[in-house]
């Protein structure tokens, strides 16, 4: 019996090869910004978990905003990848920043939580979590965004001009 391959092995070949190539073709690709959207998804839900742990020390601590110094985050009880934006490529760097006008007041006395900043992107050369000025904040995200958390917990881009 002869050893080798036969005319109808290569046509098979070939058929499975056009096949394989045309699928290539036809599916859909994820979209480049998929990667993108993930972090910007991750950092979402990372502000949102900041806020939600502030809520929760403000009510078993007499609705008292805990002090914002550079303890802040250990303080309300956060540590580890929650503090560091996907977008942050060295986990070492400062990622967020708190407002610290919010330091000791008595969230009753904020007369419109939705509106006040709580946390947002930070500069990676914010020195702490303290402060949280405009200049401190860092549009690293899709279209110049900052992720920003708010006093009554939701999370939002927000469009500051980046100097």
């Amino acid at each position: 019996m002869k050893k080798g391959i036969t005319e109808l092995q290569v046509q098979i070949i070939l058929l499975i090869l056009i096949i394989v190539f045309l699928a290539a073709i036809l599916l859909p690709t994820p979209p480049r910004g998929a990667r993108t959207r993930a972090r910007e998804a991750t950092c979402q839900s990372n502000q949102k978990q900041i806020a939600l742990s502030f809520m929760m020390y403000v009510q078993e601590n007499k609705d008292i905003i805990p002090a914002i110094d550079e303890n802040i985050f250990t303080t309300i009880g956060l540590q580890g990848k929650v503090l560091v934006c996907p977008n942050i490529y060295k986990s070492d760097q400062q990622s967020y920043v708190v407002n610290g006008i919010l330091s000791g007041l008595n969230i009753g006395k904020v007369e419109s939580p939705p509106s006040v900043w709580l946390t947002a992107d930070a500069k990676k050369g914010a020195t702490s979590p303290v402060g949280y000025t405009e200049a401190d904040m860092w549009a690293r995200h899709r279209g110049g965004n900052v992720i920003t958390s708010y006093l009554d917990g939701h999370v939002e881009f927000v469009k500051i001009k980046e100097k």
